[in-house]
């Protein structure tokens, strides 16, 4: 998936800042082995030089005819081809300083991903029994590759017995020719004896935070989502007051439900309202009254009420 990166669209990055924002929360834990950054970056110029070569191969030179040269639109369009090629000219200027100093978006979201995970390195122990799998020709990785045998084995040594597996991956060494989500049963097996859990294969990230975090629409709403339920599980006044300040800036962007879920925790929470007096937990909760009173009924409203002190009429 590494050099894929420098394909994604905003779409498919978009995803992958909710990822991010998933294993920063601790949510999910991304293993990165040694090969994986080796071969990003063993790579990584060969993938951008394949994929700018088709904007500095393309060409605005065009033959108009002679007998429609008197024509406005003949001279129009020579203009505008003129002006096609000085953004083409700029654009692979900028690209190219980009490139060179590693600033490129899949740059810079690789190198954050490398740094929320810890890199696995391979210990002797891993690389025999990699090259041990490929003497017996087991998957994961075609004839004569030791690559994705490495990546196996270190996750097989490094993941906790009980962990499931999710991998995102369109590399059809690791799935099934029954469909490109469909786990090679071999390695699906080894890991349920192994580890004693399931294995679970992605052709892309969208199916797969699709299919797990199916109420995240952007990166924010993992960081929104998380502190709501922090609040809602609080188990100290401390914690309260953390999560109060993640919620703050969020404060004009819940939803009903939302804004209901954190009305019933301001309740039902003896950790929340208990101080609920405090300067930043009364605030946030008018706050939350003035915009989204609605979502409650005049019952609700009242209890709310009592650890508040709002004086706006229902």
């Amino acid at each position: 998936m590494a050099l894929s990166l420098y394909a994604y669209t905003e779409d498919n990055i978009e995803e992958l800042k909710k990822v991010l924002q998933l294993i920063k929360s601790k949510e999910l834990k991304l293993y990165i082995p040694t090969v994986v950054n080796q071969e990003f970056y063993r790579n990584r110029d060969r993938k951008i030089f394949e994929s700018l070569g088709n904007l500095q191969r393309f060409s605005t030179s065009l033959s108009i005819p002679r007998f429609v040269e008197h024509h406005d639109e003949a001279k129009q369009v020579r203009v505008l081809l003129k002006e096609v090629e000085a953004c083409r000219t700029a654009l692979v200027e900028k690209a190219t300083i980009e490139i060179i100093e590693q600033k490129l978006a899949a740059d810079q979201l690789f190198l954050e991903l490398r740094e929320t995970a810890s890199l696995l390195a391979v210990s002797d122990a891993v690389d025999k029994a990699a090259r041990m799998r490929l003497e017996r020709g087991n998957p994961p990785g075609k004839e004569g590759s030791l690559g994705d045998r490495l990546n196996w084995e270190l996750l097989l040594s490094k993941v906790p017995d009980g962990a499931d597996l999710h991998v995102v991956s369109r590399d059809k060494d690791f799935s099934s020719p029954l469909g490109s989500e469909v786990p090679n049963s071999y390695l699906s097996g080894e890991w349920a004896t192994i580890k004693k859990a399931q294995m679970f294969l992605y052709a892309g990230l969208k199916p797969f935070v699709k299919k797990h975090f199916p109420t995240i629409a952007l990166a924010s709403d993992v960081e929104k989502k998380l502190a709501i339920k922090a609040l809602v599980e609080s188990g100290s006044w401390q914690q309260t007051h953390t999560a109060i300040a993640q919620l703050s800036p969020f404060s004009a962007d819940f939803t009903p439900d939302e804004a209901k879920e954190l009305f019933d925790a301001l309740v039902a929470n003896p950790e929340i309202h208990a101080v609920a007096g405090d300067d930043d937990v009364r605030s946030f909760y008018l706050g939350l009254l003035q915009t989204y009173w609605k979502v409650l009924s005049t019952e609700e409203y009242e209890a709310v009420n009592q650890h508040v002190d709002d004086d706006m009429p229902f």
